[in-house]
Formats: structure tokens, C-alpha cells, sequence
């Protein structure tokens, strides 16, 4: 990196709010980390994997399909007060999930007040996303801030999973989930503080009084247009890969544990793999197009760190030992942040600013479908076939959604689209 490229990018992280926000990020993606995680050990603590797979599958459909339109909102409202508002309900029913699940061993209700929060959860992150769109001057600006909330993203997504194994063997894995909702309120409530002062006041400061008929011309061409938004050729090439990593994520969440019953002394180790995973991701984003042959065009960048992601877990289905599963974990990392950092900036290309927070917001609903779907299915069936075929099925699966359909659903896009 020239001194000229460390200049401008100590610019951008000096510019008002950005370096306050990425710091309370961190705090609120604690809560993104800590909660599925620790949902998992807790109920896999207690050798109820089809219960672990289950309150998994609730939180991630629930927060995915709620996603776009709590986006909507927030971005026709006031987000200081929505996003504040919905953190504040959803760290309750995380609270009160777990204390009816320990105390009154209810999980019925305790699967009720899991949707509960999810639903409720605000979508900070997506808003943030959004927020670099508006602060960035230039597409390297843009493409730094992204590359640098993912970096931090996957720093603490790397950390999650390892703090959420050190609570469960020093205090109990009933405590990852409630820690983990109150750090997400905190970080929430701080974000909406510094982005209302920040170059992106705009964003976080939409003025509630809307006209009456600007409401109705906005949900009326919001209708048609949210139709063709998802269904279009290239909204299904940008949307299938974070389905393919949210499927190989959740996989992997509910398998490693066993796998670690089988081949190491305790299932606390699975949190470090994962976290290994997010560390390896990390690092990748942080090398920039270093690492990529394809230095400006973001189509083939998923494609290309599609493949080493489909070849670890390929090697996850034959490992048999500690070594190759932290060699899989991290190729997988390699692969899987720079693909979400190229999905963020085809948004910002490909879309006009209105539809930013709401892409934003189903890229990481994507992610969640597939993560939550795949742990209730492999929940139920990881007794009756064996991990590696599992994890077989698991490699054709992203191969398809990680390599084939970008391949074809970005395509049609036109390099001019994507250099605006």
C-alpha cells in the first residue's frame, strides 16, 4: 500500500462518525454472534440437537423474513426511534427466552419468545451498510469503509463463538444468549446516537412527517418495484450466494459439535473452528484485491472466492483430525467475507439509493434463511446419516449457489453498471 492509499484511508476514518460507528458495531454484532451460537449450546448442552436445530431455524427465519420489511420502515421513519425501540424489545425476549426454557422448562414458549426478539431485532447493520453509501466520496472510499465493516464484522464474529465456549464452561451456557441481546441494544442505541451527528444524519434523521400522499406514492411504487427488485435475474445472482454461505454456516454450527464429540474431548471446540472461520474471513477482506485476480470487477470476484469455499467443505467431509479441520475452516474464511464485501458494493452499483437499506437487509436475510433452514434439517437427520456425507451434500449445494448461479444471474450486467 502506497502512502498516498494510507493517507486517504485515514481521511475517510476521520471523517464525523465513521470511526464511532464502526466501533459500536462491534458491540451490536455481539448480539448477531452470541445469539444463534448460543442458542445452539445451550439446548445442545443438553443433548436436545433437534431442539438446538430448531430454536436455531426460529431465529434466523424470523429475523430474514421480517429483514426487508423492518428496512422499509426504518426507512420511511424516524430510525432513531424505531431501531432503539425494537433493540429494547428484542433484548427482553431473548432474556425471557432462556429463563422460561431453565426455570420453567417451557421450550414451546421458549421457541415463542426466540421469534419474538428475532422479529423485533433491528436491522443496525443493514442501516449502516447504507450509511458508507452516504459518507464516501469516492468507489475506493466506498469500497474501504465496506471492506473495513466486514473486517471488523468477521473480527467479531470470530470472537462470538469463542467467548460464547468460554461462558459455557465457566458459568453456564444458559448465559451466551441473554449477555449477547444486551450487547446488541447497547450497540444499537449507540449507533443511533453517533449517526444522527455523523455525515450521515440524513440517513438516521428521515423526518417522520411524511405527506400522506408521498407515503402512498412511495408504498404504491415500492410494491412494484420490491417485485421486480427480487425477482430480476440479477437480484437472484446476488442473493443465492449469501443463501449458499448461510446454508454452509448453519451446516457446520450444528455439525462440528458432534463432530468434536467424536474426535476431540469436548464440543466446546466447535466455537473455535468457527471462530477461526471468521478470523481467516477477516483477514482475507483486510488483504483487499490483493488476494484476487479480478481487482475491479466484483461479479467475478464472488464467483472466484466461490470455489476455495465449495473445496473446504469438500475437506471438512473427510477430516479426521484437528489439523485439517482448522486447514477447512480456514479456506473457508478466505472465501466467505470478500463475497459478502462484492455482494455490498454490486448493491451501491446496481440499485438506485432508495432500495440500499432494504438489499442491504436481504443479503443478510439470505444468509439467515439458508443458516436457519439448514440447522433444523440437519438437526433432525445428523443422527440418521453420517457427518461426511452431510457434508458432501453440503459442497454441491454451495458450489451451486456460490459459483453457478452468480455465474449466470450477474452475467447480464452490464460493466457499466457496476463502475457507476
Amino acid at each position: 500500500m502506497t502512502s498516498a492509499q494510507r493517507l486517504g484511508r485515514m481521511s475517510v476514518l476521520r471523517k464525523r462518525g465513521v470511526a464511532s460507528i464502526l466501533a459500536a458495531m462491534c458491540a451490536s454484532r455481539i448480539a448477531a454472534g452470541m445469539i444463534p451460537f448460543g442458542l445452539i449450546t445451550y439446548f445442545a448442552s443438553k443433548n436436545d440437537f433437534a431442539s438446538a436445530g430448531f430454536s436455531s431455524t426460529i431465529f434466523m427465519i424470523a429475523v430474514s423474513l421480517s429483514g426487508p420489511v423492518k428496512s422499509r420502515i426504518i426507512q420511511n421513519y424516524s430510525p432513531s426511534v424505531i431501531i432503539v425501540s425494537m433493540a429494547i424489545v428484542s433484548s427482553i425476549s431473548f432474556c425471557l427466552c432462556i429463563a422460561s426454557s431453565f426455570y420453567l422448562h417451557s421450550t414451546i414458549f421458549a421457541f415463542l419468545l426466540i421469534a419474538l426478539g428475532a422479529i423485533s431485532a433491528p436491522p443496525t447493520g443493514a442501516v449502516v451498510r447504507s450509511a458508507w453509501n452516504q459518507i464516501s466520496g469516492s468507489p475506493s472510499e466506498k469500497k474501504f469503509l465496506h471492506s473495513i465493516d466486514s473486517v471488523m464484522e468477521e473480527a467479531v464474529f470470530a470472537l462470538t463463538p469463542i467467548l460464547t465456549s468460554i461462558i459455557w464452561v465457566s458459568i453456564g451456557p444458559q448465559w451466551g444468549v441473554p449477555l449477547g441481546s444486551i450487547a446488541g441494544f447497547v450497540g444499537s442505541y449507540i449507533v443511533v446516537q453517533v449517526g444522527k451527528n455523523s455525515d450521515a444524519k440524513k440517513l438516521f434523521s428521515i423526518n417522520r412527517k411524511q405527506s400522506q400522499i408521498e407515503q402512498n406514492e412511495s408504498c404504491g411504487n415500492r410494491g412494484i418495484n420490491s417485485f421486480r427488485l427480487y425477482f430480476s435475474l440479477k437480484s437472484v445472482g446476488l442473493l443465492l450466494p449469501s443463501l449458499g454461505i448461510g446454508i454452509s454456516i448453519g451446516t457446520l454450527t450444528i455439525v462440528l459439535p458432534a463432530w468434536a464429540s467424536s474426535y476431540t474431548k469436548s464440543q466446546a471446540i466447535s466455537g473455535v473452528i468457527l471462530g477461526v472461520i471468521s478470523l481467516s474471513g477477516a483477514i482475507s477482506a483486510s488483504c483487499g484485491d490483493r488476494l484476487s485476480p479480478y481487482k475491479a470487477d466484483e461479479r467475478k470476484k464472488i464467483i472466484y472466492y466461490g470455489v476455495p469455499l465449495t473445496v473446504s467443505l469438500f475437506l471438512f467431509s473427510i477430516a479426521d483430525n484437528i489439523f485439517t479441520e482448522v486447514l477447512s475452516a480456514i479456506m473457508f474464511g478466505y472465501g466467505m467475507t470478500p463475497i459478502f464485501v462484492s455482494s455490498y458494493m454490486l448493491v451501491s452499483a446496481l440499485y438506485n439509493e432508495e432500495f440500499h437499506t432494504e438489499l442491504n437487509a436481504s443479503l443478510g436475510a439470505a444468509f439467515n434463511i439458508g443458516s436457519g433452514c439448514s440447522t433444523a434439517v440437519v438437526g433432525s437427520f445428523i443422527r440418521e446419516i453420517p457427518i461426511n456425507i452431510l457434508l458432501l451434500l453440503l459442497a454441491l449445494v454451495a458450489f451451486f449457489l456460490c459459483v453457478v448461479a452468480p455465474w449466470v444471474g450477474l452475467r447480464s450486467v452490464h460493466d457499466a453498471e457496476v463502475a457507476r
